[in-house]
């Protein structure tokens, strides 16, 4: 088991780092021909890293933070507007 940490940690991290990929990817494909492509990437990988999460309780912790960080990271990156933000427009939707 001790020999194969270093490649399951390659496995958690290259799973990690492609989720991150893809919430960028489909922040960035607003608006675009590929956005449903993008978002459906970003939802397989979303999947990927909370199962990874999920997992990753039963080894060392520093596997369930990263893959923890990496969930809360995903979402924010899709979540979160920081554009400007337009107070008629809001007034309008409530």
């Amino acid at each position: 088991m001790l020999q194969s940490l270093p490649i399951l940690w390659l496995i958690f991290l290259s799973i990690q780092v492609l989720g991150f990929v893809s919430a960028c990817l489909a922040r960035i494909s607003q608006g675009k021909a590929w956005q449903g492509y993008c978002h459906t990437l970003f939802f397989i990988f979303l999947a990927l890293v909370g199962t990874s999460a999920v997992c990753s309780m039963k080894l060392q912790p520093s596997y369930c933070l990263v893959s923890g960080a990496a969930l809360m990271m995903m979402v924010l990156a899709v979540v979160w507007d920081a554009g400007p933000s337009n107070a008629a427009e809001r007034s309008i939707m409530y």
